[in-house]
């Protein structure tokens, strides 16, 4: 028998997440078979002409070239206020709205997911995807006492399902003080569509 000393809530919590499974695949796959004769298509990560992942030059150039303390050292909990800003700035450029915005600085867009759902949502709310979605979403709403559920991405001309959308929008409102909707745009996994700017 293995002995856990995690909180009973947290025991056994393991995951196999399918993307990591199939590029696990496809990578043993390009060993036997050559790299060659192998698409991996599984990951969101831009790669170049030999399947390495891409470091955008000037990115690396700058954050190489950082004094070694501004990457080492400690940053505020919530995030640098220069990085924030820059964030919030990226985030809305000319179309900010004249409303309250704040902004945190988490490890990973994961980590984001896990604080929209922990900070706006209450235990026992449900949370808003599609219903094509990447699987840790279960996971993060589970783990923080939360219901997944979903409305259909797509409407019959296989474009954005606005309508059934807002449907479970106004359904979920009835319910409950928040609505957190999580959109995986652009390039939803596992689809690649992407939502348009209209």
């Amino acid at each position: 028998m293995t002995m856990s000393m995690a909180a009973t809530h947290a025991r056994g919590k393991k995951a196999k997440d399918n993307i990591f499974v199939m590029n696990a695949r496809a990578q043993e796959d390009a060993k036997i078979n050559g790299k060659e004769n192998v698409l991996n298509g599984t990951l969101g990560s831009i790669m170049d002409e030999e399947g390495n992942i891409v470091f955008l030059k000037a990115v690396e150039k700058e954050y190489l070239n950082l004094p070694r303390n501004e990457y080492v050292a400690y940053a505020p909990i919530a995030g640098l206020p220069e990085f924030l800003e820059a964030a919030k700035s990226e985030c809305f450029g000319e179309s900010r709205p004249d409303a309250l915005i704040e902004a945190v600085a988490t490890a990973g867009g994961t980590g984001g997911i896990h604080h929209l759902v922990h900070n706006y949502t209450n235990p026992e709310d449900i949370v808003l995807t599609a219903d094509w979605y990447w699987g840790a979403y279960e996971q993060i709403c589970g783990d923080n006492h939360r219901h997944l559920e979903t409305y259909p991405l797509f409407d019959a001309e296989l474009k954005f399902n606005f309508e059934g959308f807002k449907a479970k929008v106004l359904e979920v409102a009835a319910k409950q003080e928040n609505v957190v909707t999580i959109f995986n745009s652009p390039g939803n996994n596992p689809t690649g569509f992407s939502l348009t700017d209209e």
